[in-house]
C-alpha cells in the first residue's frame, strides 16, 4: 500500500463552490437568497508547524462565522463589515468594554 502525503494534490480537489449563492438561502429570514456571509470573527488560530514558509505566510489566522445573508438581514458595521443578528448584539458590549 502507498503511503499518502497529505500535501500532495488529488485529482479531484475539493474546492468552494462559486455558485454557493445562487443556492443558499438567507441564514436569518430563510425567504431570500443570500449574497453575504457573516464576518465576525469567531475563531484565533495560532500557528503551529509549517513544511515551508510559503505555507506559514498563506495561513488563514481568523475564522469567522459565515452564516449566509441576505442584503436586508446584514448588519454593517463600519460600513464594510457584515454582521448576522446575533453577533450584532455583541458589538455595543464590546465597544463598553473598550472605554
Amino acid at each position: 500500500m502507498k503511503e499518502m502525503d497529505l500535501f500532495e494534490l488529488t485529482d479531484n480537489p475539493v474546492e468552494n463552490d462559486p455558485n454557493i449563492f445562487q443556492k443558499a438561502r438567507c441564514g436569518v429570514c430563510k425567504k431570500r437568497i443570500a449574497t453575504l456571509l457573516c464576518d465576525f470573527v469567531i475563531e484565533y488560530r495560532r500557528p503551529v508547524f509549517y513544511k515551508s514558509h510559503k505555507d506559514f505566510t498563506s495561513q488563514e489566522l481568523r475564522g469567522t462565522c459565515d452564516l449566509p445573508m441576505c442584503e436586508e438581514c446584514t448588519q454593517k458595521h463600519n460600513g464594510i463589515y457584515d454582521f448576522c443578528p446575533h453577533h450584532q448584539h455583541y458589538i455595543p458590549r464590546y465597544n463598553q468594554r473598550r472605554k
